[in-house]
């Protein structure tokens, strides 16, 4: 029997700074139309041909039925005989989601108005349809279309100068390779012919990367030690040292890590980070337009902006950072995960968090995979592990 799930809400939560927020903001802007539930094109052939079964075009009443869960069932059929078709073969019982088809896809199917087609395509029409110029249906604008396939196609065409996880940090920002390493980490220098949509993505996340590491290894100090580190470090390559000390700490704690990392956070913070930010929201303005509203593309959860976070220093931004943390839980309803009340007074919440960001070929921080999901839908491999069985 074919079963869907139910669907519930973490406990916990995936942003402790509410940074997930903005970056999905941003991933719209690059990818209108594309997120990181969309993952294989398959499943949304199957969908539509259950849209024109189903008559959705034709009586647009229907449309609420399609995205119900129970039609989750009958798209798994004809996901399941179109896959045979290919030579996959998956029984339409064992296609268990865990969301529905319709919370995964519903954006893309919408942006590109999928339901009124009264007739289903085939896997390549359908990557046509998302990432050539030649198509266009729905609500999928020109100027907006372009976006998405300039941005899709320099990633796929840089995509492979990305590596692993870094095993010696002495090598890893040296010659060609590493000066690309180094500016996809932080932004700064970037190569020619980069969109500069990306560029200021690449400097977003190497904030964010920062903040949010500090928030993590204060919140992991304070609780082994009792004290908090606001000391500034005063040491030559601190960009080296701060990934090669997050890297350690990610396999094994240790306090005096944790500090040391701490003061790298912040050299980071006062020396390629604060100086930057009224440039990078100038540049973020001049991207965008007068037409356009730069607020949600720069302003926090809380109202604040990322300039104004970024001239706190040392304990003031600690502690603007903890301030930001309980709001987000607050917003979230979920004050039972609430890591730190306050880093000025010491008062600790009920959950330790743990270092999130991550440096391998698919991360290379906190959110930059939502630049891989446009090239995992192009792909649509989704079920190719099948074959091997």
């Amino acid at each position: 029997m074919f079963i869907v799930q139910p669907f519930v809400k973490e406990t916990g939560i995936r942003s402790i700074l509410g940074f997930m927020s903005l970056a999905t903001k941003w991933g719209d802007y690059l990818f209108p139309g594309i997120t990181v539930l969309t993952r294989d094109l398959h499943d949304v052939k199957a969908m539509h041909e259950v849209a024109v079964q189903m008559e959705v075009a034709e009586v647009p009443p229907r449309r609420a039925e399609f995205q119900r869960h129970d039609t989750d069932r009958k798209i798994a059929g004809h996901l399941s005989r179109d896959l045979k078709r290919e030579g996959v073969n998956i029984a339409s019982g064992e296609l268990i989601q865990r969301m529905s088809y319709w919370q995964r896809y519903g954006s893309l199917i919408d942006h590109f108005d999928i339901l009124s087609d009264r007739r289903p395509r085939s896997i390549d029409s359908y990557r046509k349809m998302i990432f050539e110029k030649s198509f266009g249906p729905g609500k999928d604008i020109p100027e907006v279309r372009k976006r998405r396939i300039r941005h899709f196609k320099w990633y796929r065409n840089n995509r492979a100068k990305l590596m692993d996880e870094p095993k010696q940090m002495g090598t890893w920002f040296r010659g060609e390779q590493g000066a690309w390493r180094r500016w996809w980490l932080t932004g700064l220098n970037p190569p020619a012919k980069v969109p500069k949509s990306v560029w200021l993505v690449r400097e977003l996340e190497f904030f964010l990367v920062v903040w949010q590491t500090l928030f993590e290894a204060s919140v992991l100090l304070l609780s082994n030690s009792g004290k908090v580190n606001s000391r500034v470090a005063r040491t030559s390559r601190p960009l080296e040292k701060f990934l090669e000390v997050l890297l350690n700490l990610r396999l094994e704690f240790s306090p005096e890590d944790c500090r040391h990392l701490i003061s790298l956070g912040l050299r980071l913070h006062e020396d390629y980070i604060s100086p930057r930010l009224d440039r990078w929201e100038r540049d973020v303005s001049d991207l965008m337009g007068v037409e356009n509203s730069i607020d949600r593309f720069t302003t926090l959860h809380n109202g604040r902006s990322l300039t104004t976070l970024g001239a706190r220093e040392s304990m003031g931004l600690l502690e603007a950072l903890a301030e930001l943390h309980v709001r987000y839980c607050e917003l979230q309803n979920k004050n039972h995960v609430i890591s730190v009340h306050s880093f000025k007074d010491r008062v600790l919440g009920s959950r330790l968090p743990v270092l999130s960001s991550e440096f391998t070929s698919t991360h290379w921080g906190l959110f930059s995979y939502r630049l891989q999901a446009s090239l995992t839908l192009w792909e649509s491999h989704k079920y190719q592990d099948w074959r091997r069985r």
